[in-house]
């Protein structure tokens, strides 16, 4: 009889402890299965972008167009050539990219020249121009004498939503003996041709030299 009444203490002491075995699996499974709260979401602000295209040495007479990308489809870009705004701004296209086209004049040219040098000019006594002209996209700018940089800058809104600047830069370079003027000058004409009449000159005193002594001889 104590064998009897001894099963029921012992299925209530086997469901005890299957019920703490329970409790205490349960928050592991929980744990388990939920994960850190993630906390408030982090945002990356679009960061400026930039290049640079370095072009070298470009001779008078160049052209030449640069093609710049990065750049967000539709937005306006607005090009500065040595501090020198150009107009008007420039529309980016489908692919993100803008032209810029440049032309070196092939002749340098004087600034500021008044009407009376105008005048002298026209006569071939004009003073020779020392700067280079550059047109950007067909405006004329002049940059200064042979050996300045050329320094553009297209600023405007990058593929990113951020700002994007695109730096295209070149020296000119002078490609052999060229006419800076573009005018004939006197004094260039006459030193030009000097060499050629000393040679008739000193021919023709040959000549008579040579006579004289013919005719000596013809006399004695």
């Amino acid at each position: 009889m104590l064998a009897n009444a001894m099963k029921p203490l012992r299925r209530a002491a086997a469901l005890a402890l299957v019920a703490t075995a329970l409790a205490l699996s349960a928050p592991a499974a929980m744990a388990q299965s939920t994960g850190p709260y993630p906390g408030n979401p982090t945002t990356t602000t679009p960061q400026p972008t930039s290049a640079v295209i370095d072009l070298g040495l470009k001779p008078l007479g160049a052209k030449f167009t640069v093609s710049q990308c990065g750049f967000l489809p539709g937005t306006i870009v607005r090009f500065v050539v040595n501090n020198v705004v150009i107009t008007p701004d420039v529309v980016v296209d489908t692919n993100g990219c803008v032209q810029e086209t440049f032309e070196i004049s092939p002749r340098l040219v004087a600034l500021g020249r008044p009407a009376g040098l105008r005048l002298l000019a026209a006569t071939g006594l004009a003073a020779p121009g020392t700067n280079v002209q550059v047109k950007v996209n067909g405006q004329a700018i002049t940059v200064g004498p042979i050996g300045s940089v050329v320094t553009s800058v297209a600023t405007g809104t990058g593929s990113n939503g951020a700002s994007r600047t695109v730096q295209v830069k070149f020296t000119v370079v002078k490609p052999g003996t060229t006419d800076t003027s573009g005018l004939a000058r006197t004094g260039t004409t006459i030193l030009r041709w000097s060499p050629l009449g000393a040679g008739l000159v000193a021919i023709g005193y040959l000549l008579v030299l040579v006579t004289r002594r013919r005719r000596d001889a013809e006399a004695i």
